[in-house]
């Protein structure tokens, strides 16, 4: 639930596996992003977005403004105090459908299925959290050491992340908000600080009180808080966008569509959604669960995320797919959106 930036699936260390990647992007033409409807027609990306490791080129004053816009937002999260409790039940294969779209209630797009206790039952979230933010805090240090780094070799990722500040910037200036982003399940803080970097305002949340410290350590002049994806501490409509970078993989499939709609409840009409999430082989099937190295994880169709994203008041506007390679262990995509007025 917490996902820090790459997801650690890959068999590079006994401990913690390392980021997938390979493959092929697609955008939304402008005249149809207001239609509503998943992307068809995939086209190709290729990689010639800037180095990350090079200086960004910034004027003081916006980057003031922008560190103070974060700290301003910041000022009104509050730390979460989670339960600590172990995650008993093991995660179970989630059934599939045909694609379409299928009436709430189905569990392969997420929804809850009544009477399970890892989704609605007492206690059912203060267990998972538990788990989560334990594994994590265990993991803190190596999982830094590991991953900070790992975009620097990803530069159809940082494409995307430069396609999301371009519009993140156009939206604050359209609205004359601050055009604060919440980089929720930020980990270590590589994300929040390659958002800074392209002259983001940018807020790190997570769970996992070690991947806070660390964050806090690693970029001093940056702001980062704990708390809880899905019960985010920001005022309905005040952020111009967020970033969700592996986030919601530890959800059970259920509790999604929930996470969606506090992401929408938080952004501004027009603000900006960029979601990456492991995916499976096979189009026509719901969320899978996987072997995930620190925590019970799923995996999802693409479509199947888009198709909970329209639920919740947004518009898919592009699409980036990676195919598993000799490095990364499984297919990952990453979704842009707009939250829709």
């Amino acid at each position: 639930m917490w996902a820090r930036g790459c997801h650690p699936d890959s068999p590079a260390s006994p401990e913690i596996n390392k980021p997938l990647c390979c493959a092929a992007m697609s955008t939304t033409p402008d005249d149809a992003v207001g239609k509503d409807e998943p992307v068809d027609q995939p086209g190709h990306a290729h990689d010639g977005a800037p180095d990350p490791q090079r200086p960004h080129p910034r004027d003081a004053d916006q980057a003031a403004a922008n560190l103070a816009a974060a700290n301003l937002a910041a000022a009104n999260l509050a730390a979460a105090d989670v339960t600590t409790n172990g995650f008993a039940a093991g995660e179970t294969a989630i059934g599939s459908t045909a694609l379409g779209d299928p009436a709430p209630g189905d569990p392969a797009l997420g929804d809850p299925t009544p009477g399970d206790p890892r989704q609605d039952g007492p206690g059912w979230e203060e267990a998972m959290l538990g788990r989560t933010r334990d594994a994590y805090d265990a993991v803190a240090d190596l999982y830094a050491d590991m991953f900070s780094g790992s975009l620097a070799h990803r530069p159809l990722e940082r494409a995307m992340f430069g396609a999301f500040a371009e519009l993140v910037a156009e939206h604050s200036a359209a609205t004359g908000s601050p055009g604060v982003v919440a980089d929720v399940g930020c980990g270590p803080g590589h994300i929040t600080a390659h958002l800074h970097s392209l002259d983001v305002a940018a807020v790190g949340v997570d769970l996992s009180t070690a991947m806070i410290d660390r964050a806090r350590r690693d970029y001093p002049g940056l702001t980062f808080e704990v708390g809880l994806m899905h019960r985010l501490e920001f005022g309905a409509q005040t952020l111009s966008g967020i970033v969700a970078w592996y986030s919601m993989i530890h959800l059970p499939p259920g509790t999604v569509p929930r996470l969606f709609a506090e992401f929408r409840r938080v952004l501004a009409p027009g603000g900006q959604l960029l979601l990456a999430f492991q995916t499976t082989e096979v189009a026509d099937t719901g969320p899978q669960p996987h072997a995930h190295r620190v925590a019970p994880s799923h995996r999802w169709p693409p479509d199947r995320v888009a198709l909970l994203l329209r639920r919740a008041g947004f518009v898919e506007t592009a699409r980036l797919l990676r195919d598993a390679d000799e490095v990364d262990t499984l297919p990952s995509a990453v979704l842009l959106a707009r939250a829709r007025p």
